[in-house]
């Protein structure tokens, strides 16, 4: 047997964060010609907060109101064609793609064929256009937007160009050819880089077979062409002018029996499925007319195959757009309200083609569905994190105020939340990557609060291959802990207030779905961040404040983990407050995190809030806050009067007094006292760490001194110079010794792994 060199290093643990690259917008822009002014600002082509686009896929509606989502541009060019919108990135980009949402007919503008036509790209590696153009320039055609319902972005793929620092969009005709010009709705590119893996609940999955009761499929149009097309995912691009032969539209003719006609899938193993992803038939190649594909249909899912058993859920109906007639396109997604498991077969009943006054029929060059994962068999673990509170909570951290790397959706954590104050433009309900927008009053809806940052760097820190960060969030805006949040004591939901009910009903389906969806996987509920307060100072409530806040802390505890660990984010003198009962307030805070051993307070006096709404803090305090709930999160709780960072019963344990050298080593191993404490290894007898490998046998594996309480987390290199993370949350073994299987991360080269301890 050949075996593979290993390393082990035991140390306390260290984090590193990680960048990823995908979807992007600029950062700034500016223009040569058009309207962008007032509700028509040229920040609309890119502003995430206009339409909370975070991806190419992601829809825009065609008929919404112009206020506040208008087009980029009303009126005719200042200086007629071409027009120049110069857009800029803060750090230079590599790019292969241009992800462009025309603008339409919807809303309240008039005539119905607006938007860009014919345009060209040009990258430069100077900020405004400036400095040395970067590769060729690229000549491009947009497709018309519908008018109607809502649409995904058009996906323009080209050869990577490095360095970018501006780009210029250079649009030559407008959709009318008469001089008019509504522009884009907005924009966005692709930047090289190590995508993010999609969201473990939404693989792509496509059909093992299917069968028509009309339509042509024979020869080139195989019906075996709707799912053979080398699609992996949902954006996968497909040109509309290959060649149709091997590559050809479902269908040609009309179908063989009118409308409808029903395609049905099989699947050779039960399915999850919450969404459906469509490449619709084009006018590209040398079929014609222009405007081909499916339009109005229904989807039925069934318990057996062929469309037998049982129906399960409801119907799915919708209304598909027609795709364009060149270029590269990316599927079309229609999102189900919920998932719908066990699923054996699918139904797909067209009811109409996009030419509504002939009986042609093309059909669709590609489809395929999102679902869930198939059931866990490794042992992997979710890690759950509650967020309960009121509007801080809820959040008043503005997206426009971040950077377009952090505002895109974090894929690798999920993101459920209930949608308390009703406006949150996120779907809720249901696990999503983690992403801002869960703001849902009308004064801050789209907005993000406490979950964010936290989401983030917990997840840069103890997120691993094997261990998945979730959060469950329900909070709504001017809740008061003595009423809406009132704990009735106990398990149950009696004497429970109103809110607090609710984040009880989020959770629990919460929990249920991540259950459903991952049967084999650990499930735990870790922690639970809490901002609020500010409606008990303003209605007096001050005094019960502490005792309030000890009974919800131990209902919560109760009711879900009796270990749960309980982040409390203090009030703060910044927010306007009436300082007496404010005073109060923050005491009874810190006086509950100081008598649980398993709170802990995050304090906020030297953060600032948001001028004009002082009681709420923006989006770098909402920043700060989640990262120092993280902080707090990860500490060992401890008693520690005289500051060395060791817990003065485990000192008093090994030596029968506190206040010992934390640097001191008196059992001369190569652990100081300090690291001996986070290991919790005695001090005072020689610990000896290393890796236990069974050469020549079909078990590789670690082995290590362990606790019950702490938790360890292992991490591997190739090269002793970048780690990460394989698994995290790791319990310590009642035996003393905890093992760990390293036969799946086997490879033939060299490894090193060390073993880190979660604090």
């Amino acid at each position: 047997m050949k075996m593979t060199t290993y390393a082990v290093v035991l140390s306390m643990i260290v984090f590193s964060q990680v960048a990823e690259a995908a979807f992007i917008q600029p950062d700034a822009g500016t223009t040569s010609g058009g309207s962008f002014n007032a509700t028509y600002p040229i920040e609309n082509l890119w502003g995430g907060a206009v339409d909370s686009v975070a991806a190419g896929t992601d829809t825009i509606s065609a008929t919404a109101a112009n206020g506040g989502n208008g087009y980029a541009s009303l009126n005719p060019p200042s200086g007629g064609m071409p027009v120049t919108i110069t857009l800029d990135f803060s750090a230079a980009q590599e790019l292969s793609a241009l992800y462009l949402w025309n603008a339409s007919g919807g809303g309240l503008v008039t005539p119905p064929k607006h938007g860009i036509k014919q345009f060209d790209l040009l990258f430069f590696d100077g900020a405004a256009g400036t400095g040395t153009q970067l590769g060729s320039q690229i000549d491009l055609q947009a497709s018309q937007a519908p008018q109607t319902g809502d649409y995904a972005a058009e996906a323009f793929t080209f050869a990577s160009v490095a360095g970018v620092r501006s780009a210029q969009l250079i649009i030559d005709s407008n959709q009318l050819a008469d001089g008019s010009w509504v522009g884009a709705r907005e924009i966005g590119f692709e930047a090289v880089g190590a995508d993010p893996p999609p969201p473990p609940s939404e693989p792509f999955v496509q059909p093992d077979s299917a069968t028509t009761d009309g339509g042509s499929y024979g020869g080139t149009y195989l019906i075996e062409n709707l799912w053979n097309e080398g699609v992996t995912t949902a954006t996968d691009t497909i040109s509309a002018n290959t060649a149709n032969s091997g590559n050809g539209y479902a269908s040609a003719e009309p179908p063989t029996a009118g409308y409808p006609v029903t395609i049905t899938m099989n699947f050779t193993s039960p399915q999850d499925l919450n969404a459906f992803c469509l490449w619709n038939g084009s006018g590209g190649g040398f079929i014609g007319p222009v405007e081909r594909g499916i339009k109005q249909f229904d989807l039925k899912f069934f318990d057996g195959a062929d469309g037998s058993g049982n129906q399960i859920g409801t119907t799915f109906s919708d209304t598909a757009l027609s795709a364009p007639q060149t270029g590269d396109y990316a599927a079309e997604v229609f999102t189900f309200p919920s998932t719908n498991s066990g699923i054996q077969s699918v139904q797909l009943v067209i009811n109409s083609n996009q030419i509504d006054d002939s009986g042609t029929w093309t059909g669709i060059r590609e489809l395929g569905f999102k679902g869930q994962s198939s059931p866990n068999t490794d042992g992997s673990r979710i890690v759950v994190y509650l967020v309960g509170g009121q509007s801080n909570a809820d959040g008043y951290g503005n997206p426009a105020d971040l950077s377009t790397e952090l505002v895109a959706p974090l894929e690798d954590v999920l993101f459920y939340h209930g949608n308390g104050g009703g406006n949150s433009p996120l779907t809720a309900d249901t696990w999503i990557a983690l992403q801002v927008g869960s703001g849902s009053m009308p004064a801050n809806a789209g907005y993000f609060g406490t979950e964010f940052g936290f989401g983030h760097e917990i997840h840069n820190k103890l997120g691993s291959e094997k261990t998945t960060i979730a959060i469950i969030k329900h909070t709504k805006g001017a809740t008061k802990l003595y009423s809406d949040w009132v704990p009735g004591g106990d398990a149950s939901t009696t004497g429970d207030g109103p809110i607090y009910q609710a984040f009880q009903s989020t959770v629990n389906a919460g929990l249920a779905a991540l259950a459903a969806q991952y049967p084999e996987s650990i499930i735990q509920i870790e922690g639970m961040l809490w901002h609020q307060g500010e409606g008990d100072v303003n209605d007096g409530q001050h005094l019960a404040y502490e005792s309030n806040l000890t009974t919800f802390i131990a209902d919560v505890r109760a009711t879900y983990e009796s270990n749960l660990r309980f982040g409390i984010v203090q009030l703060s003198d910044n927010q306007g407050l009436e300082p007496t009962k404010l005073a109060v307030v923050k005491q009874a805070q810190a006086n509950v995190a100081a008598a649980d051993p398993l709170s802990y307070l995050v304090t906020t006096d030297d953060l600032p809030t948001i001028p004009g709404a002082i009681i709420h803090f923006g989006a770098d305090s909402q920043l700060t806050i989640g990262s120092r709930l993280v902080t707090g999160m990860l500490q060992l709780p401890l008693t520690d009067a005289d500051g060395n960072g060791i817990d003065d019963d485990w000192e008093v344990l090994y030596w029968g007094a506190a206040g010992q050298d934390a640097a001191g080593n008196p059992d001369l191993d190569v652990y100081t006292n300090l690291e001996e404490f986070l290991l919790d290894t005695s001090p005072l007898v020689s610990n000896v760490f290393q890796a236990g490998i069974a050469l020549e046998t079909e078990f590789t594996g670690l082995s290590w001194i362990g606790s019950t309480d702490r938790r360890y987390m292992i991490e591997q290199s190739y090269d002793l110079g970048t780690w990460f993370n394989l698994e995290s949350f790791i319990p310590g073994d009642t035996s003393g010794t905890n093992s760990y299987p390293l036969l799946e991360v086997l490879s033939e080269e060299k490894a090193f792994f060390r073993i880190r301890v979660q604090r």
